[in-house]
């Protein structure tokens, strides 16, 4: 019997997917780094084990506290394609992590990792209930708490951090460390998940992944993925979104700049002020094209959206 991704999974797992995103990583001592994602530069303390998400240290705040924080958690520009696995984890009373791994088929590397988290139905900030993390606009409002005053971190880094740790490492196995001041999410959630899908990387999968994003201008990057059976080469599932850039300045539209580092399918910010139809319109799509087990042309979406479907399908088919 054939295993299917339920779809509120598949969104978090795949919608703000990092390929095997360009970073890099510079450790100026024991404990502490400068990261890049996206061209993102972060500096943090890092540590082994659990984190009590309070540390000591120079506060900021303000314009200068902004101007520190940095992270990405939109996809890099690019294709992803490879054997794919996923997982899922709840911890801490109700929090669901959630991972997707991507494989290089020949060379058995692990080239793609993205985690993600939901939060709980009655979780404290009402407007965050039942909210993924990444992408959703959560990591924007965790920067405005005096809790990142000292600790300049939000999920978001713990996510990417720990991503950049497993393909580097080419394993899910071992010791992992977290960015110092980060929530518990790395502890509880994100390490015992990874170490939760080591038996099912060891296995070969029987389901392949093709992502394929692109920069459309004015400071939007559109992602499609696409999950197929290998066997009968049908759609098991697929997600689409549009990204805003992570900084402000980037964005044209002046009306759009606050929804910078958020997705258009995820920020329950943008359904609710700007375009809800949006993602009704990545429902629909992706019920008429699991349906019909292909991906059909849509003229819903921007006049990059056919293209990207086109490169897509000649992907899958060589």
């Amino acid at each position: 019997m054939k295993k299917f991704i339920p779809f509120i999974l598949l969104c978090i797992l795949l919608s703000g997917c990092t390929s095997n995103f360009q970073n890099k990583i510079e450790e100026n001592s024991k404990s502490h780094v400068k990261f890049e994602v996206n061209g993102q530069e972060s500096e943090f303390d890092i540590v082994s084990g659990a984190t009590t998400g309070k540390n000591n240290g120079q506060v900021y705040i303000g314009e200068e506290k902004e101007a520190k924080m940095k992270w990405s958690g939109r996809p890099a520009v690019g294709i992803i394609q490879g054997d794919f696995y996923y997982d899922s984890l709840y911890f801490n009373g109700g929090y669901l992590a959630t991972l997707s791994i991507v494989k290089e088929p020949l060379t058995d590397r692990i080239i793609h990792v993205h985690l993600d988290e939901r939060a709980t139905w009655d979780y404290f900030a009402v407007a965050w209930q039942n909210q993924t993390k990444r992408t959703s606009g959560y990591a924007n409002w965790q920067m405005q708490n005096e809790r990142t005053n000292v600790s300049l971190v939000t999920i978001v880094n713990t996510m990417t951090y720990l991503e950049h740790q497993v393909i580097e490492k080419n394993s899910v196995s071992g010791s992992f460390k977290t960015p110092e001041g980060s929530s518990t999410s790395g502890s509880k959630g994100f390490i015992p998940l990874l170490h939760q899908i080591e038996p099912k990387l060891k296995q070969k999968s029987n389901q392949t992944m093709i992502s394929v994003t692109q920069d459309v201008g004015g400071g939007l990057f559109a992602s499609m993925q696409v999950v197929y059976d290998k066997n009968s080469n049908n759609i098991v599932d697929l997600h689409y979104d549009e990204y805003f850039a992570d900084e402000k300045d980037l964005i044209e539209d002046p009306n759009l700049k606050m929804y910078y580092r958020q997705s258009k399918y995820q920020s329950p910010i943008y359904n609710d002020h700007v375009d809800k139809t949006f993602k009704e319109n990545v429902d629909s799509y992706r019920s008429n094209s699991k349906s019909r087990s292909e991906l059909i042309e849509s003229d819903s979406f921007g006049e990059w959206f056919n293209p990207l479907i086109k490169e897509i399908n000649n992907l899958h088919q060589n």
